[in-house]
């Protein structure tokens, strides 16, 4: 890991705030290999992706005997990842989906308070700061998900690819 300590604090992942050492550092030098933050974590490497995967499709394969089912890759697949992780993936597109439904009702009130003769300043101001920080959180929300679901894509392509790979090797 670099010299430089990051921090996994919410605020800091949605902000990139973890970035900041890294562009004060590059100001001074050029930025090497060694002073990025170490992202090597056990849950990405394909040994144990394709392990994980190995150990789901097992199971599944011996819960459809006992069940006299046919064994499904989907299932196994779905089972690779943890329940946090599907459950992160869920409450950020429930957030997308309220602020992107709630936007237009925010600016169809704000446009009606603003074509009302005598319109209340404090009230169009407070509808309008509404509606930028719900903008703020559905833009943040919709990259989170593409990123978190480009995640997913790729472990599950690593997985299938070593195990066919293994598969045709052996």
């Amino acid at each position: 890991m670099g010299p430089l300590h990051y921090s996994n604090g919410l605020v800091s992942r949605l902000t990139f705030s973890w970035l900041n050492p890294l562009i004060a550092l590059n100001k001074r030098r050029p930025v090497e290999a060694s002073d990025l933050p170490c992202f090597d974590n056990h849950e990405y490497e394909c040994e144990n992706l394709t392990e994980k995967l190995d150990r789901e499709w097992n199971r599944e394969k011996e819960d459809a005997k006992r069940n006299a089912g046919k064994p499904s890759m989907w299932k196994a697949l779905f089972l690779m990842f943890s329940f946090q992780e599907y459950a992160t993936l869920c409450t950020l597109m429930l957030t997308y989906s309220v602020t992107k439904t709630a936007i237009p009702y925010l600016l169809y009130c704000l446009l009606k308070e603003l074509s009302e003769p005598s319109p209340q300043t404090n009230a169009a101001l407070l509808l309008g700061a509404i509606l930028c920080l719900y903008a703020g959180i559905k833009s943040t929300c919709q990259t989170y998900i593409e990123y978190r679901a480009s995640l997913f894509a790729m472990r599950v392509r690593t997985a299938v690819e070593e195990k066919y790979r293994y598969k045709h090797i052996e």
